[in-house]
């Protein structure tokens, strides 16, 4: 045990030594200040603090609506930095640790220190977690204090957003760790854990438009005269099942696929609070005496925007299972691969 977190805060320090860890923190303040920038006034609302002045006559400071534009300024921050490129951002970091580890130089002082392989590997996995777990709990505590200086309310959902960014984070790493052992290359590594995550997200939107299945019997009707022969309803017969079946299959792999939406759609609609007017009507209002680009723009935002928390999120427990699943089939054959390979 004492090897194996040796193994994690040295993985760990080595993380937080490198230009990405500055970077993440930098970036994750600029985030948070661009949250805080957006303020209602007495005549409207600025952006940037005070860099641009916008009057309206109904978002203004003390109003429901200005309560409506802090809550979607913050569910955009946690899915498209706390649970998005920041995910991203850390595995490029994180990636390159253990293929480093087995560079000959590196592997001949660290395995005789380790008396298994495997401490080695699940060392460093928990060093990348750690160093993750802190990168996102930085950015959510930003978060958390300008969302407390807006609204003045400690909105402790907000922290729901750190186990949904690790479950979007954990089998990336997982991937990348496999392939580390395979080729000790971080490219390979990077590039084969952002594929496995693109083919998670294609399978779950291809399920997601899978039409429900077609009864195989239907009943009789007024117009079965003029139906095809009885050799046509074989082979329509035929090719229902076939799609019956190839749609089951679809479904089911993508339920166990840790995919990127039921997890990105929890945090953003459980970790900020419930906006007491719906966003699609702000943005609605804001695009009236608009012409333009800044119209469609006002369009597109209402079209794509939440409609507020909801009770429950569908294939999140799914998900999560078979995120835990792959993660640990990926480390479990990263270390029997690990015991075989000649460092």
């Amino acid at each position: 045990m004492r090897t194996l977190l040796a193994l994690a805060a040295d993985t760990l320090r080595a993380l937080c030594s490198r230009r990405l860890f500055w970077l993440h923190v930098w970036l994750s303040i600029a985030t948070a200040l661009v949250f805080a920038s957006i303020r209602g006034t007495p005549d409207g609302w600025t952006a940037g603090f005070g860099m641009r002045t916008l009057s309206s006559p109904w978002l203004r400071d003390g109003t429901p609506w200005e309560s409506t534009l802090h809550c979607w300024v913050l569910s955009r921050a946690v899915r498209w930095w706390v649970a998005g490129a920041g995910v991203l951002m850390t595995l490029f970091a994180t990636a390159a640790v253990l293929p480093e580890s087995l560079e000959s130089g590196q592997a001949a002082i660290l395995m005789p220190k380790a008396r298994r392989r495997s401490i080695l590997l699940a060392g460093r996995f928990l060093g990348a977690i750690a160093y993750f777990i802190i990168l996102t709990a930085f950015a959510i505590a930003l978060l958390f204090l300008v969302l407390r200086w807006h609204m003045n309310l400690w909105e402790w959902r907000l922290w729901l957003a750190l186990p949904a960014a690790l479950l979007l984070y954990a089998p990336l790493q997982a991937v990348a760790t496999l392939m580390g052992v395979l080729t000790k290359s971080t490219t390979a590594a990077v590039l084969v854990a952002l594929l496995f995550g693109a083919a998670a997200t294609a399978l779950q939107e291809a399920a997601d438009k899978q039409p429900a299945t077609p009864s195989l019997n239907p009943s009789y009707s007024s117009t079965s005269a003029l139906s095809p022969p009885a050799q046509d309803h074989d082979d329509d017969d035929s090719d229902s099942w076939t799609a019956q079946f190839a749609g089951t299959v679809l479904r089911g792999t993508a339920s166990i696929m840790p995919g990127p939406a039921p997890a990105l759609a929890w945090a953003e609609s459980h970790s900020c609070p419930v906006p007491p007017r719906a966003y699609r009507d702000l943005f609605r209002r804001l695009r009236l005496g608009k012409s333009g680009l800044e119209a469609a723009a006002a369009e597109a935002i209402a079209t794509n925007s939440p409609q507020g928390r909801t009770a429950a999120v569908a294939g999140l427990a799914s998900a999560a299972a078979g995120g835990s699943v792959i993660s640990s089939a990926c480390l479990v054959l990263a270390a029997s691969l690990l015991r075989r390979r000649d460092l």
